[in-house]
């Protein structure tokens, strides 16, 4: 009885992290879509202090990479490519573990949680906000 337990229990936080995606997936669509009809920036930092933040620009870069306007995307935000990358790896692994009854997200999960990554994230978001200001198409 505890193994099914805990099957089910593997299940459901797998089930979890693939619903989250597709949340986020619905969220960028919403997104799109104000970003369309309204023909504004939905970002505060670019709002308020006319500063280009590091997710400046991501959906359109994503539409770009979704039409493989791979220069176009760049350009829109620096860190499109690598991270559209990254979404669509760890969707394909959450499948895969839900389908074969793998951990390989918890596994990449705990070691991307780690306080020494820390620094690393704040390296990427400052040199990222810094060339989303300097190489960007708006």
């Amino acid at each position: 009885m505890d193994n099914h337990w805990h099957k089910q229990n593997k299940i459901n936080s797998k089930m979890l992290s693939l619903s989250s995606l597709t949340s986020g997936i619905a969220v960028f669509a919403v997104m799109f879509c104000l970003t369309k009809v309204f023909s504004v920036s939905l970002c505060p930092f670019n709002n308020i202090l006319k500063i280009r933040c590091f997710g400046c620009g991501l959906t359109r870069a994503f539409i770009e990479i979704l039409n493989l306007n791979f220069k176009s995307a760049f350009y829109y935000n620096v860190l499109s490519i690598p991270l559209f990358i990254c979404i669509v790896l760890y969707y394909a692994l959450s499948l895969f573990d839900i389908i074969f009854d793998k951990n390989y997200i918890i596994y990449i999960e705990d070691k991307l949680s780690k306080s020494y990554m820390y620094p690393i994230y704040a390296a990427v978001i400052i040199i990222s906000t810094v060339l989303n200001n300097r190489y960007s198409y708006f």
